[in-house]
């Protein structure tokens, strides 16, 4: 029973991310994160698209990155004006310009360009891009 007593609270935390809930495109954004697992956090701006049939495009952008600090990190970065897209994990496909409208804002800690760690912490959370 003492080791429980011993063990931080950050053991038994649920990852949990605070982020504007709309922001102009292209704008300055403040996101905090905690409960994380430690590792080099990437705060990326994206959305899912089916074009045409084909299979899901993703289109995404780099908003920051940091490393957690006991569990809990702070990134402050711009909004991307220009995602790139990529179907499954290979190269890029092309580019899309943001647009208005809602996308995710992902936090996670990348292990190639589109693609986050499946051990590390993972959060999405809804922004709606205003022009």
């Amino acid at each position: 029973m003492l080791a429980l007593a011993l063990t931080p609270a950050l053991a038994w935390a649920k990852a949990s991310m605070r982020a504007p809930p709309a922001a102009a495109i292209g704008s300055r954004v403040t996101v905090r994160a905690s409960g994380l697992k430690p590792g080099h956090y990437t705060l990326e701006l994206g959305f899912e698209a089916l074009p045409g049939g084909a299979g899901p495009t993703n289109c995404v952008g780099t908003v920051g990155s940091a490393t957690a600090l006991a569990g809990r990190v702070t990134i402050t970065g711009t909004l991307p004006t220009r995602l790139a897209c990529y179907m499954g994990v290979g190269a890029v496909e092309g580019y899309q310009t943001a647009k208005p409208g809602t996308y995710d804002l992902t936090l996670g800690v990348m292990f190639h360009p589109n693609g986050f760690s499946n051990t590390a912490s993972f959060i999405i959370s809804k922004i709606h891009l205003t022009p």
